[in-house]
């Protein structure tokens, strides 16, 4: 009776690490297949269709809209990264992650250099900046009101040094906008600056597009998805054939 609950748990292990496997290949595969160029696209945070997250298709990460954190302290924020908290489930993201994240946000920009620069656009085309915060999320105002409206991300560099990356527009004017990207900003970290958000960015998991399509995360190798121990997995394969084939012996 035991060796057949243990040959039912090899059974059931690698039924699932299979399955896992096999639509990991199927997502690839299919991506290929269809050419499907990697972009960024509305995610569902809590509901289908809240639109509250962006997920950056080429890397597999989700980032949170600026508003979420709008006004909050980089310590108000690590606060509620405990479980239970506001955050759970979400980090602060490393300082290469925000550059290829906010460089495929504003690369339709024109006259916009990035790298580990500070640069910035005046006069934008103010669709430009409209595109920038339905991205990144708006930290002030409406992107179609006459009042404008602000996004400001903020990020600390890997020297620890506060950085930020910004768009405005007043929706009034065609070259109206304003752009500003990986630019310097003081402020400690226990200071709460309105219309100011952190990034913050989830391997996958955690929002209500990812745990219904774990597939979305596919290109991050941290995702969930992609936490198939093989080494393990290799061990439980010999140990099952192994017991299979002394089972099988007359």
């Amino acid at each position: 009776m035991q060796r057949d609950l243990f040959y039912f748990s090899y059974v059931v292990f690698l039924r699932n690490d299979l399955m896992k496997l096999l639509t990991i290949a199927a997502v690839v595969m299919s991506v290929a297949s269809m050419g499907v160029q990697a972009k960024l696209v509305d995610s569902s945070l809590f509901t289908e269709g809240d639109d509250k997250v962006t997920l950056h298709e080429e890397t597999g990460l989700e980032w949170l809209k600026l508003d979420a954190t709008d006004g909050m302290s980089f310590n108000e924020i690590a606060e509620e990264m405990v479980s239970g908290g506001q955050f759970e489930g979400w980090r602060f993201p490393t300082y290469s992650e925000v550059l290829v994240y906010t460089e495929e946000a504003l690369k339709h920009v024109d006259d916009l250099m990035f790298g580990d620069r500070t640069d910035s656009v005046t006069n934008a085309y103010v669709n430009d900046s409209r595109n920038v915060m339905k991205a990144l999320g708006v930290t002030d105002g409406s992107i179609y009101s006459r009042n404008g409206a602000t996004v400001n991300g903020l990020y600390y560099d890997d020297d620890g040094e506060l950085r930020y990356t910004a768009a405005y527009t007043n929706g009034t004017h065609t070259y109206s906008g304003y752009i500003r990207y990986n630019a310097r900003k003081m402020q400690d970290k226990d200071v709460a600056n309105a219309y100011n958000g952190f990034f913050l960015v989830s391997d996958g998991g955690v929002t209500w597009s990812s745990l219904n399509d774990p597939t979305l995360n596919i290109n991050n190798p941290d995702a969930p998805i992609n936490d198939v121990p093989a080494p393990l997995m290799g061990a439980f394969i010999g140990l099952a054939m192994m017991g299979m084939r002394r089972k099988l012996k007359p």
